[in-house]
């Protein structure tokens, strides 16, 4: 593809699995939104004063830039690191490459851990831009950030019970994780979190300014959990102090259905507690 200057056009693409060969790109341009399914066929050229996708195509003067975004990751296309459409749809994007650490500021990364069952895990949070960002705080099955955390505003809470939803959210609609990022990143489920505990040593750390601990696999690979607190009605709790990190496992207890299991880690401590789904925690994914 030839390099395109002065280009204007956001292009996000939310890959999907290997094996489905269509990835979705929204292209917003001057406010309006078009949606292109893109396959293996899919053409991208510069043509005269436009840019042609298949059959679309956009005035070059209407471009300001364009990048992707893979499951987040984003990357500036038509330098010298750029991915086409051919590489995106045979699942060579850099989101399929994982890491010991972090290589550059382009996050998220996927972080190596040597885990038994080749479980990856991201380096950042949902919502954060780099590890250590406290990003976003999610009711367990809710995929947005609000204000206010609480029955009225839960939205799988109905006729004063909980809805239930599923025993393991990971890579449904109301998986956090999923649904921001894009599949196969999804929440960690309560195995894959104490496969990390039962693998991994971990020692509180403060990186760069910001207390949380630090997760250390048996191949060296580490990723960095920040003790982002999370939200309880309107507070903010504990932000410095402890980390609350969501599974994707529901804890049923004698028919009750109101908690999920999740991870807290704070300077002396690293435990499962059994929460309410309304609050606010934190969602760090894994594929």
């Amino acid at each position: 593809m030839k390099k395109i200057f002065a280009l204007t056009c956001l292009l996000t693409l939310m890959c999907v699995s290997r094996a489905a060969a269509q990835t979705q790109m929204v292209c917003h341009v001057d406010g309006s939104t078009t949606d292109i399914n893109l396959t293996e066929a899919t053409s991208i050229t510069l043509s005269g004063s436009n840019l042609v996708v298949d059959n679309y195509s956009c005035p070059t003067a209407d471009i300001a830039s364009i990048t992707y975004q893979p499951n987040g990751l984003q990357v500036e296309l038509n330098c010298d690191n750029a991915v086409d459409v051919g590489d995106i749809m045979a699942g060579e994007t850099p989101t399929e490459k994982s890491y010991h650490s972090c290589p550059d500021d382009k996050h998220p990364h996927m972080i190596d851990l040597g885990l038994p069952s080749g479980t990856k895990w991201a380096c950042c949070n949902v919502g954060a831009s780099k590890p250590e960002d406290y990003g976003g705080y999610y009711a367990w099955g809710e995929t947005r950030t609000k204000s206010t955390y609480n029955w009225v505003t839960y939205q799988h809470f109905q006729n004063n019970s909980y809805v239930n939803i599923g025993s393991d959210i990971a890579g449904s609609q109301y998986d956090a994780a999923t649904a921001n990022w894009g599949s196969p990143w999804r929440m960690p489920s309560q195995a894959q979190i104490q496969e990390l505990l039962n693998n991994c040593t971990s020692a509180w750390t403060t990186q760069n300014g910001v207390n949380g601990r630090k997760f250390t696999g048996s191949n060296g690979g580490t990723i960095f959990l920040p003790a982002a607190g999370g939200r309880v009605y309107d507070d903010f709790r504990g932000p410095g102090r402890d980390g609350t990190y969501w599974s994707s496992t529901l804890y049923v207890y004698m028919g009750d259905q109101s908690n999920a299991r999740l991870l807290y880690i704070d300077r002396g401590d690293v435990r499962w507690l059994n929460t309410c789904r309304l609050d606010g925690r934190s969602v760090r994914p894994v594929r």
